[in-house]
């Protein structure tokens, strides 16, 4: 007879099972678990499959709300593209401004007449290398291709300069760069 009331609130249970899978739960219980009896073991598996059930359904929900999130992202980007496309036509609609400005048509002719070939740059880089002073009548920074060297010939600011620049190869072909000792150097096409 049982010495406590608890143990007349449990129900048994009865499992069949083949006795070599019987044996390798008994050899589990024995050898490498902290379970006294095997029907511990057996309740223990049973609670674990429950609560992985369990939150498995609470996943769901968790992905439902995660779904949500998403959305709400999505929109946010389909925004943020619109708003960037805006950004893309004012910006394209100012590239053509300053490209039709007269001014920088005119900047453009004054800086295609002193840009250099390549074979100017390299005379000057020669002179330059060499610790000579290139010839007078040369023109040394514009000589160089570079932006501020242009800027320096012609007197102007070097933005300028890189306006009339981008507007030179945007309309002809005859306006090349090249990286010389990692710097971009500008020269005409021969």
């Amino acid at each position: 007879m049982p010495d406590n009331d608890q143990e007349y609130d449990k129900e048994s249970v009865n499992l069949w099972v083949d006795p070599e899978r019987k044996a390798r739960w008994k050899q589990f219980v024995d050898e490498e678990s902290d379970f006294q009896y095997l029907s511990q073991l057996i309740r223990k598996a049973v609670e674990r499959e429950i609560q992985q059930s369990d939150d498995d359904g609470k996943a769901v929900e968790l992905s439902e709300n995660v779904v949500g999130h998403f959305d709400n992202l999505q929109n946010s980007i389909a925004e943020l593209e619109q708003v960037m496309q805006e950004a893309e036509k004012r910006l394209s609609g100012i590239e053509r401004e300053v490209r039709d400005d007269p001014q920088v048509r005119q900047l453009a002719n004054e800086v295609f007449e002193i840009l250099p070939s390549m074979d100017e740059i390299k005379h000057y880089e020669i002179h330059i290398a060499d610790g000579a002073t290139p010839p007078e009548h040369i023109a040394p920074r514009a000589q160089a291709g570079t932006v501020e060297g242009i800027a320096d010939s012609l007197d102007i600011e070097p933005h300028e300069v890189k306006a009339a620049l981008d507007r030179l190869q945007q309309d002809t072909h005859q306006v090349h760069t090249t990286d010389w000792n990692g710097e971009t150097r500008y020269y005409k096409g021969e």
